[in-house]
């Protein structure tokens, strides 16, 4: 495994080795990025064919100097309960 993922209650952590690459700007590898969506970090661009990834921003990094890595933190987006069960029903005649 390339990365390691990590979920708390409020964010989803997901940590690359950078290998050599920039850590102020590393470009993540097709099998990091399949692994950093599949943990929960969201993307403004995941585009598997070209080979081009943004995570979406608000995120923060974390450099561990010694261990050559970088973290990725972005915080769970938040979930309205029972967002999924409601329905949009129609109003009734003269409401808005």
């Amino acid at each position: 495994m390339t990365a390691l993922p990590a979920k708390d209650n409020e964010h989803v952590y997901y940590t690359i080795h950078l290998n050599g690459r920039d850590p102020a700007w590393p470009q993540l590898t097709l099998d990091e990025a399949r692994e950093a969506f599949a943990a929960g970090i969201r993307f403004s661009i995941y585009d598997e064919h070209n080979c081009e990834f943004n995570v979406s921003i608000p995120y923060s990094t974390i450099q561990h100097v010694e261990r050559h890595t970088l973290t990725i933190m972005q915080q769970l987006e938040p979930v309205v309960p029972n967002a999924a069960a409601r329905k949009r029903r129609p109003l009734a005649t003269g409401q808005r």
